[in-house]
């Protein structure tokens, strides 16, 4: 059959995908109901129905796919009519057409719709977008919980899983976690299905989860069940599925699930045999949650020495269990062991914090021994001289302060140079000058000139800085005396002094 002008009815990229569904062999069935017109069905995630008239090289189309606009099942259909034979075309008359969709055909139209909606222009949901889709999904799950139905529990199921596909499957920047949340609100309902019928969840879920999942993962879904427990009777339940997927293995994600196991038996079964479990799972295996666990549950109950044993023999593993550790020293009167670690600490992290706790446990006597030291270590630190800065502010170390603030730079020496002056001010004066100077040679934006008005008023808050002032303003007009936009600026600085 003849088919023109197919560009003036679709983008370059519906063609496409119209022609690979076409090649692929998508249109299912076609058939003429008069001389121009034609009903078709497309394969899709449902079967799609689409209904072309041609007539004088003019199309009218509409499809029952949610896409706003000539798609591309309407494309594949052209295809399929401008390279089939007419004559091969079957022509009925009366051919009853069924357009009715199924509840869960419905459904899915539904999500498609809703997940079309959040695409942007560049055809996925971006950084912007991804809590719109979010709250789609939530809206969802919320239907689906205000109609469940405890005899047939089949068609909610369904959609759940979909739901699941539909997340695992979207193509979503996801960075702010929303893969992660929209799976949550999925699966706060399936935790409530999964009281009203224990064992039909748990077998849609092994036969879900066989499939490798690359988002979407059993032990986040099933950890988010927990939230559904009201009884005893109910942990029983749960506790029998998580076992079955802990003996399955790590294929599932079982890290975290081996320490929900652990909190629901605590919480609703026996606190000692959850507390003997937990140990006995941890001597086979370090699991941080776990750890965690036992350390705060041994801590509420005051055995303190269990608890330190535990920290004493992982510590390293993770900074933040120092500082539990040091509390608990504390609570258990390990005095010289509390010194010990809080020296260890700062080795690792020399900040302000460590220094002043460091400063009152200790006699003077033994603090002044350390001192220095100390604070060497913190003033040679990437990530700490800050806290010397400001140990050296607090303690009217100016020497130090001079020193640390002409190696960190104008930023730092401006910052304290009030204080320096009392002491250092001609070669605190000569260097800052020296910086400010600098930064002029390197102005060519008014971001720069801006930079360094800032730092001459600054110099203007010093006692009897006119004359520096003046000296940098000079070295300007002097050297750059074509830079009007930046001599402006200045004659700003002058009128203020």
């Amino acid at each position: 059959m003849k088919i023109y002008n197919m560009n003036d009815y679709f983008s370059e990229t519906i063609l496409q995908r119209g022609f690979n569904y076409y090649k692929s062999g998508k249109v299912i069935s076609a058939n003429k109901i008069n001389n121009n017109t034609f009903i078709f069905d497309v394969a899709g995630s449902i079967n799609y129905l689409v209904k072309i008239k041609v007539h004088n090289n003019e199309y009218d189309m509409s499809c029952n796919c949610p896409y706003d606009g000539n798609c591309k099942h309407m494309a594949a259909c052209l295809f399929y009519l401008k390279f089939t034979d007419e004559k091969n075309i079957e022509f009925k008359k009366d051919k009853k057409i069924n357009t009715n969709l199924t509840p869960f055909d419905k459904f899915k139209l539904e999500v498609k719709q809703m997940v079309r909606e959040c695409y942007g222009r560049e055809g996925y949901i971006d950084y912007y977008s991804g809590d719109e889709f979010v709250e789609g999904i939530d809206n969802f799950a919320e239907k689906i919980r205000n109609s469940l139905d405890l005899n047939n529990l089949d068609i909610a199921l369904k959609e759940i899983f979909y739901l699941y596909d539909t997340i695992e499957n979207v193509d979503m920047d996801g960075s702010n976690g929303e893969h992660m949340m929209a799976t949550d609100c999925v699966s706060d309902v399936l935790g409530l299905i999964f009281f009203m019928n224990s064992g039909k969840v748990t077998d849609e879920l092994f036969k879900y989860f066989k499939k490798e999942k690359y988002v979407v993962e059993l032990s986040n879904v099933v950890s988010e069940f927990e939230d559904n427990i009201h009884t005893k009777d109910d942990a029983l339940k749960y506790l029998k599925l998580v076992e079955t997927i802990l003996d399955a293995g790590d294929d599932f994600g079982t890290y975290y699930l081996a320490y929900v196991y652990i909190r629901v038996y605590y919480d609703y079964i026996d606190e000692d045999e959850a507390l003997k479990l937990a140990k006995a799972k941890l001597k086979r295996k370090y699991n941080s949650h776990i750890f965690s666990f036992l350390v705060e549950k041994y801590t509420f109950l005051k055995k303190y020495d269990e608890a330190i044993s535990l920290l004493e023999n992982n510590y390293g593993k993770n900074f933040d269990d120092g500082e539990v550790l040091l509390k608990l020293y504390l609570k258990n009167n390990n005095v010289d062991k509390y010194k010990k670690l809080l020296l260890k600490l700062y080795d690792e992290k020399p900040n302000y914090d460590y220094f002043m706790r460091i400063k009152k446990s200790f006699d003077k006597a033994d603090f002044d021994k350390i001192k220095e030291k100390l604070l060497n270590e913190m003033k040679e630190s990437q990530y700490y001289f800050k806290d010397y800065i400001k140990l050296c502010d607090e303690l009217n170390d100016i020497d130090g302060l001079f020193d640390i603030c002409k190696k960190k730079g104008l930023e730092y020496l401006s910052n304290h140079l009030n204080k320096i002056i009392k002491k250092h001010r001609a070669e605190a004066l000569d260097i800052y000058k020296i910086e400010v100077k600098k930064l002029c040679d390197e102005a060519r934006n008014r971001a720069r000139y801006d930079k360094v008005i800032y730092y001459l008023m600054r110099l203007l808050d010093i006692p009897k800085a006119e004359k520096d002032v003046l000296e940098i303003i000079n070295y300007v007009e002097i050297n750059y005396p074509t830079r009007s936009v930046f001599l402006k600026e200045l004659e700003f600085v002058k009128d203020k002094m």
